[in-house]
Parts: C-alpha cells; structure tokens; sequence
C-alpha cells in the first residue's frame, strides 16, 4: 500500500501526512519479520525536560555528528561502490562480501518519481560484522545504532523534532533558546536525520547532519 506525505525532517519512520501529485511518495515497507532479530542497544530514554537544539549544538561536534562520523567510517566498503540489489530488492551486495540489508522487498518508484522508502535496514561487512543499522520503533520514531551505541529520533509532528543521545541527553527544536536557523540548517541536511530515497534507477541510504552535512552510507541498483 502506497502513501504519499511531505516528507518531515529526513526520518523515514513517518505515517502518511501530504498530497499527491508532487513527484514524492513515501512507502512503508513491513518487511517479513527477520529484521526484528536484528541485535541493537537498548532504545535511549528520552529526558522529561529536553534541551533546546541551539546553533551552538548544531555547529559543535555533538552526539550525532559523532555517530555519523562512526557510521561513515565503518561503513568503507558500501560507500566505496555501487551495489547490486538481488532479485526481490531486499538485499543488495557490495565488492568484497558487503551488504546492505533491508526489512522487506521495495518496489521499483515510476520514472521522474522518488520513493522514501520507511524499513529496517543495516549495513554488515565482508566479514560479516553490522556497522549500522536503522529500526522503526513507530509512527515518526526510529532507532540508529553504530556499535552498540544508539540514539532516538522522534518525530511526532511536521515541524516538532527530539533526538535522544546515547548518553541520553533529548534535544527539541521547538523549545526556548531552539537556533533560529534551525529551518535553513534542515534545508541544508545539517540537521539530525536518515532518509533511505530511490528513484527508478537506484535507491541511497544517506544520514544527514554528520559532520559536513550529508553522508552517503551506500548506494545501490
């Protein structure tokens, strides 16, 4: 079942909230259950009073720059190549014995589309050792963990947004003290976020606000 929404803050964990006919669809993909053995660490505890995101947190190396800049690192061996998706789209493999593993087949979007696709997903090396993986906990709540390390990003809202560090520290744009530029720096994919995007001819898992903006994890056709 398609759904079509505009797509809030990058976080590919959202219900269907927008319009059609404007190029973008977002589709959930449930997957067949084998994602949920996925091993990760324990899900981060938002704080009852949460810090506002203010532009000194956004330009400082904070939690998620730090994640990013782990994923990025781990990741090696799907950033340096293409990957190939087998036949049911499920999978894609990488030079040298990498993959890109999601929680259930995506469809193919039409041409001059793009899909943002909403599923499980985790990158394994040749060896066989997850670097990262991504998990839907919920409408706008979704799971990053980079060995063992794990931060939550919510989204309850199109414009509200918390991200829970793994020292378990929140942090809300819609609270007193948020960057004013808050809006140009998610404009610019400087601000906490995952979007899995595919195109007729090939699907890209990015994280954004690492620590030069955007981060391609893998890329795959």
């Amino acid at each position: 079942m398609k759904k079509t929404h505009l797509l809030p803050l990058a976080l590919i964990a959202l219900g269907s909230m927008g319009a059609k006919g404007n190029g973008c669809a977002a589709e959930y993909s449930p997957g067949d259950g084998s994602s949920a053995a996925w091993p990760t660490g324990p899900v981060p505890t938002p704080e009852t009073t949460p810090r506002p995101i203010t532009q000194e947190w956004l330009d400082g190396d904070n939690c998620w720059k730090q994640l990013v800049a782990e994923a990025q690192a781990c990741a090696g061996e799907t950033r340096a190549s293409v990957g190939s998706f087998d036949p049911e789209r499920a999978q894609c493999s990488f030079k040298g014995g990498a993959e890109l593993e999601l929680g259930g087949p995506i469809s193919t979007p039409a041409s001059g589309t793009t899909l943002y696709e909403a599923t499980d997903w985790r990158i394994v090396d040749g060896k066989g050792k997850t670097c990262a993986t991504g998990k839907i906990l919920g409408v706008g709540r979704s799971l990053v963990d980079v060995g063992g390390k794990t931060a939550l990003l919510e989204s309850p809202t199109l414009t509200k947004f918390r991200i829970t560090c793994p020292d378990g520290k929140t942090y809300g744009n819609e609270l007193p003290g948020t960057s004013p530029n808050y809006g140009l720096s998610w404009l610019a994919h400087r601000t906490p976020g995952v979007l899995l995007s595919c195109t007729k001819e090939q699907c890209k898992l990015d994280l954004w606000g690492g620590p030069v903006g955007e981060v391609n994890l893998a890329t795959c056709k």
